[in-house]
């Protein structure tokens, strides 16, 4: 923990330019803090380390603390790592990015963005503290969209997915929670900038003007500006049997299902991503840390 507490510390002065001149000037920083920290998670003893989106609570098996410490570590390290490359990639200004790490800072983000919509779909973990995990949620959506705005095409289309996987599963959470109704309201102007561009993409295809198919029913929520399903997810589910008893520690909540053609962005026309960016504007109002 001293060694992730100093390495925590150094990427936090990195992030608001107060680290030590000696290292603040070094054209080599962000690899130097990247190193450590992706040296501090493999040294990590085995019973800490989380092994990405397929590594599901199993109630049976692991202690509900446990499977949480590993998870916080890992989206911990993610976090940070996200962080220094997006910290580097604005270091001259939001008028002149630098994309040369995009695809690594792209990578880690929708890790974690994968990573969490997972553990609010098959668990209530995330339900039980959405302020701890809408941290981990906002770093990585927001670097997802500076490389949105700023990347080639190419790139642009790998990050859109996740960029719906998480504004989705941020307006579903809403619904039972103050504070990530608050994160859903404050991302507003992005949930109708993709909502549009899927609008768009179902026109060109010949698809007649309308709801997205298979996303049910729409409405427009007057006060958040979102598009909810008419009706409500059922949350609470019914507890699942262990040894013939009843538990809640691992409830399927079954927040949403996304239609394949929702991940599958190959015939989007690239001048869409231009009026994404257009809409969007600069990303750097976004917490980061």
């Amino acid at each position: 923990m001293a060694s992730f507490c100093g390495i925590a510390s150094d990427v936090r002065s990195f992030f608001f330019g107060t680290l030590a001149p000696r290292l603040q000037d070094s054209g080599s920083t962000q690899d130097y803090l990247q190193f450590r920290v992706i040296q501090w998670q493999q040294n990590l003893p085995g019973r800490l380390r989380f092994r990405g989106i397929d590594d599901k609570f199993n109630v049976a098996t692991e202690k509900r603390g446990d499977y949480k410490l590993r998870l916080m570590l890992y989206l911990r390290a993610n976090q940070m790592r996200t962080i220094i490359l997006r910290k580097a990639a604005s270091r001259f200004g939001s008028h002149n990015i630098d994309t040369s790490n995009f695809q690594v800072m792209i990578q880690v983000a929708r890790d974690s963005i994968q990573v969490l919509a997972r553990l609010a779909k098959e668990t209530d973990i995330y339900h039980a503290q959405h302020k701890t995990f809408n941290h981990f949620l906002e770093t990585a959506l927001s670097s997802l969209l500076l490389a949105t705005c700023y990347a080639s095409p190419d790139q642009s289309k790998s990050c859109l997915p996740d960029v719906i996987t998480a504004t989705q599963l941020i307006q579903r959470l809403a619904r039972e929670s103050l504070i990530t109704r608050r994160l859903r309201d404050k991302l507003q102007t992005i949930r109708k900038a993709t909502d549009e561009l899927r609008t768009q993409r179902y026109t060109e295809n010949g698809a007649s003007f309308g709801p997205v198919p298979d996303t049910g029913t729409m409405r427009l929520n007057q006060s958040s500006g979102f598009t909810e399903e008419a009706h409500a997810t059922n949350f609470t589910g019914d507890p699942i049997s262990l040894n013939g008893l009843p538990t809640t520690s691992n409830i399927p909540i079954g927040l949403f299902d996304l239609d394949t053609a929702d991940t599958t962005w190959i015939d989007t026309d690239p001048s869409l991503f231009d009026n994404l960016s257009h809409v969007l504007g600069n990303c750097e109002s976004f917490t980061f840390f």
